[in-house]
């Protein structure tokens, strides 16, 4: 018997040996800092920092973007090393909030830390090398871990995902699942990232920290939303669909799914103590969640920020908000031709949105989806009609995708206002003067508002009894922009209604305004535009 539990300890002591001694599966990573521009959906660019994975140190072989590539770590593995180059303009580091590593904090002459771990220097020749040896499965933001308010404002993020075994997030059947999408969240503080660009960030420049931050863009998985933002697939009917959230803005948001419940599952790669039904999802700066879903038929599940960062610089909607494509295998095909002389841009100005092209293109929707098409045209072109139907110039075509369809887009090129008729109505005149004095108003002036968002024309009036024209709802009122042609038209907003004045104490010599939607920023100062009200235009109008 002794001889037996001798011969077993020698035995459990080889193995165990055997495996102190075997390597760990490990995973080998080259990430690369790089500064990149990105254009953001009314047409600004902003600087950006961002990752790229490359085959290599120092092949440069991979594409800057932020969020970074996603780092998707094999199940089983316990060890990631990351090797860094950084092409920045200073020192950076990386961490991983919620794995442990051996942390080395630099610090400024004054003691205080600037990065929570050893930093690789700008434009290093040898690999900044990081590793964490305690890998679990779970939802992770990689990030730099120097000077975080500018650095992760800047965009150096990216998600880490590990699985517990292929199809299954974490150790619980709750968390298996047939398909996954990552929701990314950030911010844009454009007033930051013009300081880093122009060398103007720092102690005695002109932005010498974030305290004062105040972003402009909200972004999922690094867009704003736009009407070109494609739906992101996310499964069929009947899938168990796996939400990966990321937080890697500096303030706090909470991602809500549009009448569909989820059930959150895991936060900061570590399971719940139960599961926690609900609609929404609160993620602090740095958080992480994971949640499920089973959505029972096609469609399209918007997904926004139940604190309302909906908004592009201002402009509604936009921001953090992305539909999910529950795909219907029964789809349809949207093909745009362009057609005419002139040029411009085709849009889908409704839900789910997922189209702007300036040439032929070929979308796809579940079937039954209905949208609506806006024609754009190019300065010097004005947008005719829509090949497959009558619509007025200028007009938005509803399309139901109940078949595969095809719309022809014309545009003519012109060196004005091709659409508009180029006299005041009954009169012949086209002097600004004369078109006014038939209203009974004088126009003072036409300015930009709202950051440019708005146009604010301000007249006075002078009789009130043919100005009655300016006050009547029955009246058409808009602006046409004379260099491209666009009319823009009054803000109809939910619980304030057009934002132009009524019939009510209307009084001689008194001024009244009326506001115009100037999307896109498309009319600047000094441009000429035309006042339609009801048949009578008041011509080339300046704005200041």
């Amino acid at each position: 018997m002794r001889s037996l539990r001798f011969n077993t300890l020698i035995y459990t002591g080889i193995i165990a040996a055997l495996l102190a001694t075997s390597p760990s599966p490990a995973m080998d990573v080259n990430l690369r800092a790089e500064q990149f521009v990105k254009t953001m959906p009314d047409g600004v660019p902003v600087t950006m920092w961002g990752f790229a994975v490359d085959s290599a140190f120092g092949t440069e072989d991979g594409d800057p973007q932020s969020p970074g590539p996603v780092i998707r770590i094999p199940h089983g593995d316990t060890t990631l090393t990351v090797y860094l180059d950084n092409n920045l303009d200073e020192a950076m580091s990386l961490v991983i909030p919620g794995l442990s590593a051996v942390m080395t904090p630099v610090r400024n002459g004054d003691g205080r830390v600037r990065s929570f771990t050893h930093e690789t220097p700008s434009m290093n020749t040898i690999a900044g090398v990081y590793t964490w040896s305690d890998l679990r499965p779970g939802s992770y933001i990689y990030q730099s871990g120097t000077h975080p308010a500018v650095h992760i404002q800047m965009g150096l993020y990216g998600p880490m995902v590990q699985d517990e075994t292929a199809g299954q997030a974490y150790g619980i059947t709750e968390s298996v699942y047939d398909s996954e999408v990552i929701l990314f969240l950030s911010e844009i503080d454009m007033d930051l990232h013009t300081a880093i660009a122009t060398g103007n960030y720092g102690p005695g420049q002109a932005m010498t920290s974030t305290i004062n931050y105040h972003p402009r863009y909200y972004l999922i998985n690094g867009m704003s939303y736009g009407p070109g933002t494609t739906p992101i697939p996310a499964g069929l009917p009947g899938n168990a669909i796996l939400l990966r959230f990321f937080n890697a803005s500096l303030k706090s948001h909470a991602p809500l799914l549009h009448n569909t419940d989820l059930t959150i599952i895991a936060q900061d790669g570590r399971l719940m103590p139960y599961m926690r039904p609900g609609n929404s999802v609160y993620l602090p700066a740095s958080k992480t969640a994971d949640a499920m879903i089973y959505p029972a038929s096609a469609g399209y599940i918007p997904v926004y920020d139940r604190m309302m960062s909906v908004t592009n610089d201002g402009e509604f909607p936009g921001g953090m908000l992305a539909y999910l494509d529950i795909k219907d295998l029964d789809r349809r095909e949207l093909t745009v031709n362009f057609t005419g002389s002139g040029t411009g841009t085709v849009i889908i100005a409704s839900a789910p949105g997922g189209l702007e092209c300036q040439d032929d293109c070929v979308t796809e929707f579940n079937a039954g989806t209905g949208i609506r098409l806006k024609a754009i045209p190019d300065p010097g072109s004005s947008f005719l009609r829509w090949g497959s139907g009558s619509s007025e110039i200028g007009g938005d075509l509803e399309v139901l995708m109940d078949r595969d369809r095809t719309v022809n887009a014309i545009f003519s090129a012109a060196d004005s206002i091709h659409s508009v008729p180029q006299q005041v109505s009954g009169s012949g005149s086209t002097h600004p003067d004369k078109a006014a004095e038939q209203l009974g108003i004088q126009i003072e002036a036409i300015r930009r508002s709202a950051d440019d968002h708005l146009l604010d024309v301000r007249f006075r009036v002078l009789d009130t009894e043919k100005a009655s024209a300016m006050f009547d709802f029955r009246n058409e009122i808009a602006l046409i922009h004379e260099k491209t042609g666009t009319r823009l038209m009054i803000p109809n907003t939910p619980k304030a209604g057009k934002l132009r004045p009524t019939r009510r104490g209307t009084a001689e010599g008194k001024t009244y305004f009326i506001l115009f939607r100037n999307s896109g920023r498309l009319v600047r100062s000094g441009e000429a535009v035309t006042l339609i009200v009801g048949n009578t235009r008041i011509r080339h109008l300046n704005v200041q």
